[in-house]
């Protein structure tokens, strides 16, 4: 939760408070583009994340070996959850782009939740008897982030064994989709009024 409220919060307040304090006028008089902007705080709050991450992981670590309950297997558990970071940092600067910081706390917060369950649009679009309400279903969950992808941490506990192909498909998405939102956002600050 921490990693994820930093990512939220943080990542909202990279863009905005630049331009509430017009520092920003400052930055991009000098001679870089708005979208290496977008990109440099992008960069920095993931490095920020991948320290903050693995000082917690480290600590976690440490608890269980002195409980003798060590599993290596906990570490790739840490590194998808890391990627899940990374992309709602990248959902977090795109609505910082966008709107308020009040409202894109919200909106982030909700497609972090909404990434979560969107495995129920599936059961709804099974139990949906008209086509047109299936195809939104199918629409949707392409378009909504599927942060289940990263999850598997029920596995990791469980003892259950993880397919190469799994963490093969987490890596490839969070590059798709982050790299998708990344652009939009850089796409959406090029064109955006700086009053």
């Amino acid at each position: 939760m921490f990693g994820v409220l930093t990512s939220v919060f943080i990542g909202i307040g990279l863009v905005s408070r630049e331009i509430e304090r017009r520092t920003v006028y400052t930055l991009l008089a000098k001679p870089i583009h708005r979208f290496e902007f977008i990109l440099g705080k992008f960069t920095g709050l993931s490095l920020t994340l991948f320290v903050n991450t693995a000082v917690m992981t480290a600590w976690f670590f440490l608890v269980l070996s002195i409980k003798g309950m060590f599993d290596a297997r906990l570490g790739v558990a840490v590194l998808l959850l890391l990627f899940q970071f990374l992309l709602i940092t990248a959902l977090a600067v795109l609505f910082s782009c966008l709107s308020s910081p009040i409202l894109a706390s919200v909106l982030t917060l909700a497609l972090y939740v909404i990434g979560h369950l969107l495995w129920s649009l599936e059961l709804l679009s099974a139990r949906l008897t008209t086509e047109s309400g299936r195809m939104i279903c199918r629409v949707l969950y392409f378009l909504l982030p599927n942060l289940g992808n990263f999850d598997i941490k029920g596995e990791v506990v469980h003892g259950l064994a993880i397919g190469p192909g799994r963490i093969l498909w987490a890596t490839l998405y969070l590059l798709l989709y982050g790299t998708g939102v990344l652009c939009a956002a850089c796409a959406v600050f090029e064109r955006k009024e700086l009053q």
